[in-house]
This record gives C-alpha cells, sequence and structure tokens, in this order.
C-alpha cells in the first residue's frame, strides 16, 4: 500500500472538508501504525513525510475533524512514540497537537494523547550531533509536561471503562520515576485520584504501578506533608 501511493491519497484526505474523507484518513493511519513484529511499517511511514503531510494537517482542521477521527490520530500518535529513537522528533512536531489532543471530550482520545507524553518524559534523550555523546533533556522540559497533563489526566479516575483506569495508573507511575515531576503531581491532586484508583475491582491490573507511584512521591520531602493530610 506504502508502495501505491496511500500516503499520497492520504495527504489528498486530510485536506479535504469532507468529515467522512477526514476519517478515513485518520482510520488509515491508525491502521498502518500498529505495532508488528514481522511487518512494521511505522519507520517507513514516518520517511514518507506522515506527519507534515497528514497527520498535521487533519489535526488543522480543529471542530471539523470528528471525534472518531480525532481519536484515531491521537492513538497513530501514541503509536509512534513507542518508537524509542524517533520520540523526540515526533514530540518536536506534534508537541502542540498532543497537548490539543488532551483537551478531548473523549476519555480514550485524552488517554491516547497523554500516553504519548508519558513516552515523551520517558524518551528526552538528545543525541548530540557532533560528537555522537547524550544529554539529557532539561527535567523543566519533564515538569512542564507533567503540569500540562496532569490537569487533563486526573479527571480520568472516574471513567467508566477499566481500561482508561489501567492505562491511567501506568501513567501516573510513568510520571513519578522523575523527581522534578513528583511535586506537581502531588500539587494536582494525584493523591485522590490514587485513593479513587484503589476502590476498583481490577486493582490487581495495576497495584504494582499504584503503589510505586506513592513510592516515588514519598521520595519527595516537599509533597510527602501534603500527601498526609
Amino acid at each position: 500500500m506504502l508502495r501505491e501511493g496511500t500516503v499520497e491519497a492520504l495527504d489528498d484526505f486530510a485536506h479535504m472538508d469532507d468529515p467522512r474523507a477526514l476519517n478515513c484518513a485518520s482510520a488509515v493511519l491508525a491502521n498502518l501504525t500498529v505495532p508488528n513484529d514481522l511487518h512494521d511499517l511505522r519507520l517507513k511511514i514516518l520517511e514518507t513525510g506522515i506527519i507534515t503531510d497528514v497527520i498535521l494537517p487533519l489535526h488543522s482542521k480543529g471542530s471539523a475533524l470528528p471525534d472518531i477521527g480525532r481519536k484515531a490520530l491521537a492513538i497513530t500518535m501514541y503509536r509512534l512514540t513507542t518508537l524509542e529513537d524517533k520520540v523526540m522528533s515526533i514530540y518536536g512536531q506534534c508537541g502542540d497537537a498532543m497537548v490539543s489532543l488532551l483537551k478531548s471530550e473523549d476519555e480514550e482520545t485524552r488517554m491516547c494523547a497523554a500516553a504519548s507524553l508519558v513516552n515523551v518524559t520517558g524518551a528526552m534523550v538528545a543525541q548530540k550531533a557532533s560528537a555522537g555523546e547524550h544529554m539529557m533533556v532539561g527535567g523543566d522540559d519533564r515538569q512542564r509536561i507533567v503540569e500540562q497533563v496532569m490537569p487533563f489526566l486526573k479527571d480520568l479516575v472516574n471513567s467508566k471503562k477499566s481500561h482508561v483506569r489501567i492505562g491511567l495508573a501506568r501513567a501516573f507511575k510513568n510520571f513519578s520515576l522523575y523527581e522534578n515531576a513528583r511535586v506537581p503531581m502531588v500539587e494536582a491532586g494525584v493523591c485522590e485520584s490514587l485513593l479513587k484508583l484503589v476502590s476498583y475491582k481490577e486493582l490487581d491490573e495495576y497495584r504494582i504501578d499504584v503503589i510505586t507511584t506513592i513510592a516515588n512521591l514519598t521520595n519527595v520531602v516537599d509533597g510527602r506533608e501534603r500527601m498526609i493530610r
């Protein structure tokens, strides 16, 4: 499909005003980015310029892109950000789109956007082109992302969908790995969300994530008293 011009067709669809065409383009993106050990197309897709030609034009449609299309777009970005070597490049191009999709009323769209940003914070390593050395991107960048995500993420604790709550617990755990993200998490009310998470019947699915999050948060002196309160 790639060899026969699929991306070119998606480029055309992404610039149309017909919601059906926009939904179709978004759905095809989500399908093409499914991880597959035998035939993983994600790297090849990135090489075609799919972000600038299709993903960003689709996102720029705003409310003209139906909810189902926005969900497919969020799924696509999440799947692309699982490519560890490409995460920072993808974030550089799609960061604003990820943050925008956090504001979606659809829970799964919001969860996928948040999960994409979780992947970004976990891969914030930039390579110096001159020396081939690695340097960590500043912790302030991680803190900024956490501050952006938490207000939209914590409300998902009330979701009626167990897979959304499982994803939420994993996101809290991954964010809590970074010291400078812990105080913003506590200030954003993560403790209340954690308490609500442990009340659900699928707790065994994410018990270790909740325990790890609490342990990490208590490593920060400034957050301990607030957690006790």
